[in-house]
């Protein structure tokens, strides 16, 4: 019976040697969840996806100028040229895939500067 009780006094909790280092670590995470600047953050996000929205818009309306500029080049040059169809065909998809390459890789490089990468 005396074993018993000393067993049992030793697996008492309560005390504090065990429970404040516990505490002291919770606390910690409490101060830095707190630190977090959350409107800071909110305000990044919402500037970036705005941000994205334009460059998006921007890009589908130059796509868009793009595609109608190429396409009366074509029309007009399909009229006056006698050369195969399957070659003119060939060629209007080389012009516009190289307009719609350099159109991309122009709005990436003045969207994303590369002093932004340093």
């Amino acid at each position: 019976m005396k074993q018993l009780l000393l067993a049992a006094s030793t697996t008492d909790s309560s005390g504090s040697s065990i429970t404040e280092p516990a505490a002291a670590q919770l606390n910690a995470l409490q101060k830095w969840w707190a630190s977090i600047d959350w409107e800071s953050i909110i305000g990044l996000l919402i500037q970036k996806a705005l941000m994205l929205l334009f460059l998006c818009i921007l890009f589908g309306i130059l796509l868009k100028i793009s595609n109608m500029i190429i396409d009366r080049i074509y029309r007009s040059y399909e009229k006056k040229a006698s050369f195969n169809v399957s070659r003119i065909n060939t060629i209007h998809t080389l012009i516009r895939n190289t307009v719609h390459y350099t159109l991309g890789f122009f709005l990436s490089m003045h969207s994303f500067p590369p002093s932004a990468y340093l």
